[in-house]
């Protein structure tokens, strides 16, 4: 969870109304639909405070309304404070500013109707009244703080027409903040991100404006179509000094999707999808694609991977920039359970070394330990998801949170402070964080911050559940789940 990197405006699903204490008793289908969850999280610069949302549903209207809290890493369940109080809106997405003395959210509580478009609310760290600070004709998308603290941006416009604007972000709470477009771009801006230094944004945007779309949505003209074809999109980079952009991708081999900036800003890797109606648009279009490895200042793109018919996940860069790794089937194989594939991003052509060939499992990318020696990653194990850690220099797995439960671990990279989920046949998703990667050894020192359902615990009898395992007929153990 990098607070440099952007916040799409999703809503997280789930605690509950009040409940007589009573004995307890079965859970009945109302009780699966009052399940509250949470989600959202964001840790203080400091590491010291945790924003989260906490999204409650309303049976009769048939939606889902969310909240923002604030919680301390070190107090724990004790110390929760609910920040905004909107019954039949939403508040998403709160970020911290660099300096954490205050937040930014997302909301459509001054909106009317199911089209309600979300504009940004500062508000104090310590509370307060929330204050509106933008009035975007069409809502507000994607936003961030640049990584120097300088800039709040957010994406604004139709589909056809979405810019980045900013506001400075000294000026917020105060009043004086101007929007001020930052990008001007003939295409609309689909993604982007700055670099950790703020000098740079680094961007995504087609290369035409499909206007027979535009005027087939603008007349309302619903007919599906199979397939539809779309511009290909590539990279560009905006200097923020001098407002110049310069185009880093480009050709009609392929369309760039889900770039990864190195921390350093020099290189970027990329998903290239084959310039293909077919490939680009059906289900399985992520086994088309092909990783690539670009560097910045040259603008020479090296193709990592040639791979028909088997995806690969997202190219990620070491802390330090020295390494690139991905995820891809065992050899290159349709259906075998995935390896972990490693080179130096300076060896331009060079073998990639294969780890975790001897864990029976399927190994994925989490995140890197700072000192680029471990990768964390999530599996399911048995019955149980664990998360574990792979020793670069040895080639090994080994858990790290081993228990029957289901848990998974997400990093904020600023701040080193882990947020981890766990749940268990009793237990809906409850939320710990854990200060370092060292700290995630050991359970005791894990702080619960959310407790979203507590009247499961206290008002619900549940089943026993067991872990059972068994030889198969081709002699592996198979695991399942005894109620």
């Amino acid at each position: 969870m990098n607070r440099c990197v952007i916040r799409s405006l999703a809503t997280f699903i789930v605690p509950v109304s009040l409940l007589s204490a009573q004995a307890k008793r079965p859970m009945t289908f109302m009780d699966a639909q009052r399940i509250r969850n949470a989600g959202d999280f964001a840790v203080s610069p400091d590491g010291k405070w945790v924003l989260y949302t906490l999204s409650v549903p309303d049976w009769k209207e048939a939606k889902r309304f969310t909240d923002i809290y604030l919680v301390s890493a070190e107090r724990g369940l004790s110390s929760t404070r609910q920040l905004t109080f909107t019954k039949d809106k939403n508040e998403t997405n709160p970020m911290w500013s660099k300096d954490g003395g205050y937040l930014v959210f997302a909301s459509n509580r001054d909106g009317a109707g199911p089209t309600a478009t979300n504009q940004l609310y500062a508000m104090r760290a310590d509370g307060g009244e929330a204050k509106k600070i933008t009035d975007a004709k069409d809502g507000v998308g994607s936003f961030a703080f640049s990584c120097d603290g300088k800039w709040l941006a957010y994406s604004v416009g139709k589909p056809d027409d979405q810019q980045v604007w900013t506001l400075r972000a000294d000026q917020v709470l105060g009043g004086d903040a101007k929007p001020v477009p930052l990008t001007k771009h003939a295409t609309p801006v689909t993604w982007w991100r700055f670099s950790r230094d703020g000098a740079k944004l680094f961007f995504l945007a087609p290369d035409t404006v499909d206007t027979d779309e535009k005027t087939r949505v603008e007349k309302k003209f619903d007919v599906k179509i199979r397939n539809l074809d779309s511009p290909l999109q590539h990279l560009w980079v905006f200097d923020v000094a001098t407002k110049e952009e310069r185009r880093l991708t480009g050709g009609r081999e392929y369309s760039v999707e889900k770039p990864e900036i190195s921390r350093d800003g020099k290189r970027a890797a990329f998903t290239g999808m084959p310039n293909n109606r077919y490939k680009r648009t059906v289900t399985e279009s992520s086994d088309f694609g092909d990783l690539y490895l670009l560097d910045v200042a040259t603008g020479n793109v090296e193709r990592l991977t040639t791979n028909e018919e088997i995806g690969e996940s997202s190219a990620t860069f070491s802390p330090d920039g020295q390494w690139i790794a991905f995820a891809a089937a065992n050899d290159f194989t349709f259906s075998r359970d995935n390896k972990i594939y490693l080179r130096r991003v300076v060896d331009a052509g060079g073998a990639w070394r294969k780890l975790g060939e001897g864990y029976d499992g399927s190994l994925s990318i989490g995140w890197w330990s700072e000192d680029g020696k471990t990768i964390y990653f999530n599996d399911g194990v048995k019955a149980t998801t664990e998360l574990l850690a792979l020793d670069i220099a040895a080639n090994t797995v080994a858990p790290i949170v081993a228990e029957p439960a289901v848990v998974f671990a997400t990093k904020d990279e600023d701040t080193g402070v882990t947020v981890a989920t766990s749940s268990s046949p009793k237990s809906p998703p409850v939320h710990y964080a854990v200060r370092t990667d060292a700290d995630l050894r050991e359970r005791s020192t894990w702080v619960q911050i959310t407790d979203p359902n507590p009247q499961v615990a206290s008002e619900l009898a549940l089943g026993d559940a067991a872990e059972i395992s068994w030889k198969s007929k081709d002699g592996r153990m198979v695991s399942g789940v005894l109620l």
